[in-house]
This record gives structure tokens, C-alpha cells and sequence, in this order.
């Protein structure tokens, strides 16, 4: 079977405050969610279902890409473990080439880092796997970061 690719979206640049969950991009957070649609068009790498996190700046940064696929909130990417986001890695339906899901650290960066990317992961930055095999058999490996700045 051909493998699949996973890309992790890290939520563009934020204000600061509380709540945590309701917290919105700034202007540059706008611009960045911005280049990052612009990235993944231009690399070809548009994904055919997102999982977002429910924290507003999550779903504004993928609202702002402009890209229009299937989307759903999940809480497990706000819950932000490396095991959840390899959760719903591993949930996915075959029939889907290219998963993306837009969320945050510290686990985007601890998941990266495990399959073999940097340590450090920017706001609006996309991290691109390759999954050889299966969704709930493949191991995810790093093969591209990219800091998209608007």
C-alpha cells in the first residue's frame, strides 16, 4: 500500500492572556495562518481532512489558510499529548491521502522530535511526515519543516 503523509500545524503567533482556550491570533498570527494556505498550496501538500483544536486561535489559523476540505474540532489536539495526536494519526480512514491537525505545544514539537524532526517547532509552522504503510500501522518520519511567515 502507498503511504500516506501527516502534517502538523502549529497555530500561528497569538495575544497573551486568559482564558488560554479563547486566546487570538495578532496581526502577524493572521498573516502567518495566511502563508501557511499559500505554503501548502505551493508545495502541493493540501490536506484532504484537517483536525482541529478546539482553542480559538487554532481554528482561526486554519480558517485563515483558505483552504476548503473537510474539517472537524477535536479536544484530544487541545489536550495536547504526543499520544493523542498519534491517536488520531492512527484513527484515520485509509481513503485519506494527506491529514493535517492544527495545534499546539508542547506536543507538536515533542511529536516531531520522536519522528525524527527539530526540537523546535514556531508558531505557523507546518511539519510534514511521511507514513509508510497504513494509518494504524505506519510509523510517521520527519521529512520537511517550513516557518511560513507572512
Amino acid at each position: 500500500m502507498a503511504g500516506h503523509r501527516l502534517l502538523l500545524i502549529r497555530h500561528a503567533k497569538t495575544e497573551q492572556g486568559a482564558p488560554d482556550e479563547a486566546r487570538q491570533l495578532t496581526d502577524r498570527g493572521r498573516r502567518d495562518a495566511a502563508a501557511v494556505g499559500d505554503w501548502l498550496r505551493e508545495q502541493n501538500v493540501v490536506p484532504d481532512l484537517v483536525v482541529v483544536s478546539p482553542a480559538t486561535r487554532a481554528t482561526q489559523t486554519w480558517e485563515l489558510t483558505d483552504i476548503d476540505v473537510k474539517s472537524e474540532v477535536d479536544a484530544r489536539v487541545y489536550d495536547n499529548t504526543m499520544s493523542d495526536l498519534l491517536d488520531i494519526m492512527r484513527a484515520a480512514d485509509e481513503s485519506v491521502p494527506t491529514l493535517a491537525i492544527v495545534g499546539h505545544n508542547p506536543s507538536i514539537e515533542a511529536f516531531t522530535a520522536r519522528h525524527g524532526g527539530p526540537e523546535e517547532i514556531s508558531t505557523g509552522s507546518v511539519v510534514v511526515f511521511a507514513v509508510d504503510g497504513t494509518w494504524a500501522d505506519g510509523q510517521p518520519r520527519c521529512v520537511e519543516v517550513n516557518a511560513c511567515r507572512g
